[in-house]
């Protein structure tokens, strides 16, 4: 199978320009005679709103399932500045694929205008390629893609972001970079694909395509997670993941194939496990690469080949080129069986990394870096995609309802929750057990609970139904039993629960 798109772009006529900026469309409800310019007067069809929608609007998705069957003709082809956007849940909003041939949506515009397509479902069926771009910006949000061979494809020169997206049951690749283009995938999950998650490909000669990745969750794909494959002479790619978790694949975790002598791969801050063949495959001869701050542990041949530098990071088996401040052996996963790769309080990972990521030093669930995992009253960030946060529970809550808290510490020890419902104080206070960050009037503890040194324990609160906590937040900390602290004890990092209606 080639891995380019298609070089030669037929030159397609631009949409009218209207004063028009939104229109709505409606599979169940709708009429392409209809004006579309409300939610009340919608049209019918995808293909007739591509077509007759002003450049630069806004085309909103009735819930519904459009398809062939409502009268779609594919692939729909966007040559200008459109944005596709859902209304409503994705889930409820489904571009059905079925006997949809080559493509499904073809964006192929002049001048890389800036567009966004989300919130919605496209079930590629029996399709090639669900999503395919060429020379445009687009930004792909909260889209859920299965079916299909390739999911999103990128290529003569366009810029694609990914952005809080599934990507799955592809039977070849997630998603697919190649011939000058640049891609960033945030936040989103690749899984359960043929050939690879993620493929970044380069053929031709003098060509660049790069690939930025960060938080996303890259599992359980038949081949590798993230492959590369660079033939050409002079091709060049530059491909950064950070805080992004690459397991249980059943090739290679990331790997290299190629002889490109340009490329370079960094590695910061993720956890790569239990994949088949091995974990990072990069021959060094054409591979100029980095890990740092990562855990690759417990994958198949060998855990790292190829990779000049690395820093600061677990290497299960010891293998790869030597570095500084690098550990080997079991980085004692909570429950990696279960696909939960988050650290237990005795890992050996825990506050021995160099530095947090670049950028906001987020760690794969958005939380911060450069806690105090190990209760030492220091802050230091973690290896790997996951910061143990001692103290960690949902974001919001109802009133009235339970919450389950979460606290670790060490085996045989104990650990104490303080709540106070009007949240946090501006600096906190300093104590021997390090900041509290609770006003001390109103403050209440909950009964202590022991720690075990491995998972974390549950802690059950209840809200009160007083309707003077709705829109407000409470705060919780704990105190830790820890003979690392001076003191004997250690106070978690903070958190806050919003309470709603």
């Amino acid at each position: 199978m080639n891995p380019l798109c298609l070089l030669a772009t037929p030159m397609l006529a631009l949409s009218p320009l209207m004063a028009q900026s939104n229109y709505w469309v409606d599979p169940a409800h709708g009429s392409d005679g209809a004006a579309g310019t409300s939610s009340t007067a919608p049209w019918k069809t995808l293909t007739h709103a591509i077509t007759n929608a002003a450049a630069g609007a806004t085309v909103h998705m009735q819930p519904g399932t459009y398809g062939i069957a409502s009268g779609e003709t594919y692939p729909l082809e966007v040559t200008y500045s459109l944005n596709l956007v859902g209304d409503g849940d994705r889930s409820a909003v489904i571009i059905n694929g079925a006997g949809g041939g080559f493509r499904l949506i073809r964006v192929a515009t002049v001048g890389s205008p800036v567009m966004e397509f989300s919130d919605f479902t496209i079930d590629g069926g029996d399709s090639e390629t669900l999503v395919s771009v060429e020379n445009a910006n687009l930004s792909l949000r909260n889209i859920y893609a299965s079916g299909g061979s390739v999911g999103f494809d990128s290529c003569s020169g366009s810029t694609v972001t990914i952005d809080g997206c599934v990507c799955t049951d592809m039977s070849f690749l997630g998603v697919r970079s190649s011939y000058l283009s640049t891609m960033y995938a945030l936040d989103s999950t690749f899984r359960n694909c043929g050939w690879a998650g993620i493929g970044i490909a380069t053929a031709f000669g003098f060509e660049n395509s790069d690939l930025y990745i960060a938080r996303c969750r890259i599992e359980h794909n038949i081949g590798d997670g993230i492959r590369h494959e660079a033939f050409g002479v002079g091709d060049s790619s530059s491909i950064t993941i950070e805080d992004s978790l690459i397991a249980n694949n059943g090739g290679f975790g990331v790997s290299n194939f190629g002889s490109d002598g340009g490329s370079r791969l960094t590695i910061r801050s993720c956890t790569i496990a239990d994949n088949s063949l091995g974990g990072c495959q990069g021959p060094l001869s054409v591979w100029a690469g980095s890990i740092t701050n990562t855990i690759v542990a417990g994958n198949g041949f060998f855990d790292v080949s190829g990779f000049p530098s690395i820093f600061s990071s677990l290497i299960g088996d010891g293998s790869g080129a030597s570095g500084t401040s690098n550990l080997a052996g079991d980085p004692r996963f909570v429950d990696p069986a279960a696909g939960d790769f988050s650290l237990r309080f005795d890992s050996p990972c825990v506050d021995q990394a160099t530095a947090p990521s670049t950028g906001l030093g987020l760690d794969f669930n958005g939380r911060m870096r450069a806690v105090d995992g190990d209760l030492d009253l220091t802050a230091e960030p973690d290896m790997g995609a996951f910061e143990l946060h001692t103290l960690s529970g949902p974001t919001s809550s109802r009133l009235g309802q339970p919450i389950e808290l979460f606290v670790s510490g060490p085996s045989q020890g104990f650990a104490t929750a303080i709540v106070n419902h009007g949240g946090f104080a501006p600096f906190g206070a300093q104590t021997p057990f390090g900041r509290l960050f609770l006003p001390s009037a109103g403050s209440f503890r909950l009964a202590p609970v022991m720690t075990t040194g491995r998972g974390p324990t549950p802690v059950m609160f209840q809200f009160p139904s007083s309707p003077a906590l709705i829109g407000t937040s409470t705060g919780f900390q704990a105190l830790v039993r820890s003979q690392n602290a001076p003191a004997g004890g250690a106070l978690s990092n903070p958190i806050l629960v919003r309470i709603d209606a």
